[in-house]
């Protein structure tokens, strides 16, 4: 899918994106905007979304470091990695994890979300609270409704990659994804803890990146942000061969959010001099 065929999917969705400078923006949290093509990058001044809309900013990649004043660092999967990808290339630790979860778990294509969704349900309710990101476990029951359109909504757009890891005829892992232009996009994968023994994220990583390597279409796959906070996150995907790619970016900041960044930099700071 192109960029341009992306966009106007994501628009008839019913997503807060608009045009502006030549640019489609999409709200990335309440008043702050983003490009909707991901790693569109353009000069600071070139292009802002609608000042209205935007009161907290905007953000943006920018084509030449001089022109940064912040960095995004993204986890990806580049081209010449995609096509040497392979079960021997990986290590021994990780050859036994995936064929582990092979032989325990069936990994396929999601056809029926709503088949699935008590079990996206349980999936939903478990990363949650293990990871303690994101909405609170109790959203998922609380809001069953609200949430559930939202997922059928999702899968209902066309071109998305739902994938599955089944035990036992149960989904117990999937993975959300979008191939634009040229780059595989992970959106979402979350997985249940009581069956993180069967190895589920290994053996959905493995098929989910040989579906890639074999489609002609795609380039390269990026897994998302590198994030500090999440050692062990990062290191899985550097097992399947990852890399973290410094991209040079943009950021406008209204004071308020300039404010609240320095404030929990502060906070984070004083929780790690009282742990010394």
């Amino acid at each position: 899918m192109t960029s341009e065929e992306y966009i106007r999917q994501q628009i008839s969705a019913g997503y807060g994106i608009h045009m502006h400078d030549n640019i489609w923006w999409q709200e990335n949290f309440p008043l702050f905007y983003k490009p909707v093509n991901f790693f569109e990058s353009f000069n600071p001044g070139a292009a802002r979304p609608i000042r209205i809309k935007s009161l907290f900013g905007y953000s943006h990649f920018v084509s030449d470091q001089k022109y940064a004043n912040d960095v995004r660092p993204m986890m990806i999967l580049n081209e010449e990695a995609l096509n040497k990808f392979s079960l021997p290339g990986l290590s021994k630790n990780k050859r036994t994890r995936i064929r582990k979860g092979l032989a325990l778990n069936e990994v396929r294509r999601i056809d029926d979300i709503e088949r699935v969704i008590k079990d996206i349900q349980k999936i939903c309710i478990s990363m949650s609270s293990r990871s303690h990101n994101g909405r609170p476990p109790e959203y998922y029951s609380e809001k069953y409704g609200e949430w559930k359109s939202f997922m059928i909504k999702e899968f209902s757009l066309p071109n998305r990659e739902w994938w599955g890891v089944f035990h036992n005829g149960s989904l117990i892992a999937y993975r959300y994804a979008v191939l634009i232009d040229d780059t595989m996009h992970f959106r979402a994968t979350k997985s249940r803890t009581d069956f993180l023994d069967k190895c589920p994220n290994d053996a959905l990583m493995y098929a989910v990146l040989n579906y890639c390597k074999d489609n002609s279409e795609c380039r390269q796959v990026s897994a998302g942000p590198w994030n500090a906070s999440k050692y062990s996150i990062n290191k899985f995907k550097e097992q399947f061969g990852f890399e973290r790619v410094d991209f040079p970016a943009y950021a406008k900041y209204s004071p308020f959010i300039i404010f609240v960044k320095r404030l929990l930099s502060l906070k984070v700071s004083s929780m790690s001099l009282s742990k010394a």
